[in-house]
């Protein structure tokens, strides 16, 4: 039960960081909130698994593992915003836009796992 309640109160925070990142690019027409809390949370949840699995804590329990990934980082990404705002972009005939954003959302955030394993894997 435990884990049930990690995972909510990390969604609680993931999903709070988002909303505050998401307010701040509101009034602009392409959805820069969506690919930044994307991009930065792939970067990070790449960092965080190589710590899980290359440099494992002692002690580290389960609970916190899921706190921070499914939890927070799983809060803080949105599949479903990325999705909604790329229909948007399409539905406005933005085409170049919505190209543009799919792009940089799914590369952007491919690279950025990557990078986050590799850089912390390197460090630890």
């Amino acid at each position: 039960m435990f884990m049930y309640l990690s995972v909510a109160i990390g969604g609680a925070i993931g999903a709070s960081m988002r909303y505050a990142i998401l307010n701040i690019f509101k009034h602009e027409t392409m959805p820069y909130g969506t690919v930044i809390v994307n991009v930065a949370g792939s970067f990070i949840i790449g960092m965080v698994t190589a710590i899980f699995l290359l440099a494992p804590i002692h002690g580290l329990s389960n609970n916190i593992k899921l706190f921070i990934t499914t939890g927070i980082l799983g809060g803080f990404t949105t599949f479903s915003t990325f999705s909604l705002d790329a229909m948007k972009l399409l539905q406005n005939g933005e085409n170049g836009s919505a190209l543009l954003y799919i792009s940089v959302s799914v590369i952007g955030s491919l690279v950025s796992v990557f990078l986050g394993y590799t850089i912390m894997s390197k460090i630890i």
